[in-house]
């Protein structure tokens, strides 16, 4: 009697363990299906007269493109067509040897991707060339929302951050 209650005792002590050291599953977005581009940004860090500044821009899109992200590892909407992995926040796309990666938040049916700085690596004279090409693409040559109407007399750029947000359509 003595060792079948022991015997229950571990049997149950184990159950316990097994339940209680159960690992945790990673937190992944749910990214398959599709998504339609609702609008895009730039945050862009910038110097004027040695005062920074870093100021994001949107650009609201009527009809933007469609993306679909498959279970296989593939995407379609895209031209080329991209391959890509999903490992907790951080998405990979790759085509051939160029690859993407961007930091991916789902809340809801909204996706937002905030890309690489664009202009790491570069010279500092294309850094800051680089950053009013955004400025522009964001704004328009008019100045936009007024966010960027200090960049046109920049004197240094440091970041580009490109962040692109999605809807999902059905």
């Amino acid at each position: 009697m003595k060792t079948s209650l022991f015997s229950i005792c571990i049997g149950l002590l184990v159950c316990i363990l097994a339940i209680a050291c159960k690992k945790e599953s990673d937190v992944t977005p749910d990214l398959v299906g599709k998504w339609q581009q609702q609008a895009y940004q730039y945050r862009i860090v910038y110097e004027v007269n040695g005062s920074q500044y870093d100021k994001t821009g949107t650009r609201k899109l009527s009809s933007g493109n469609t993306i679909e992200f498959k279970s296989d590892g593939t995407t379609s909407g895209l031209s080329p067509a991209y391959t890509y992995t999903l490992v907790g926040d951080q998405l990979t796309l790759r085509y051939g040897a160029s690859t993407e990666t961007a930091k991916v938040t789902i809340t809801g049916d909204q996706l937002t991707a905030i890309g690489n700085n664009l202009i790491a690596g570069l010279s500092e004279a294309d850094k800051l060339k680089e950053a009013k090409s955004w400025a522009v693409e964001v704004n328009g040559t008019s100045g936009g929302d007024g966010e960027y109407t200090n960049i046109s007399k920049a004197t240094k750029a440091s970041e580009v951050y490109p962040i692109s947000v999605y809807k999902r359509v059905k």
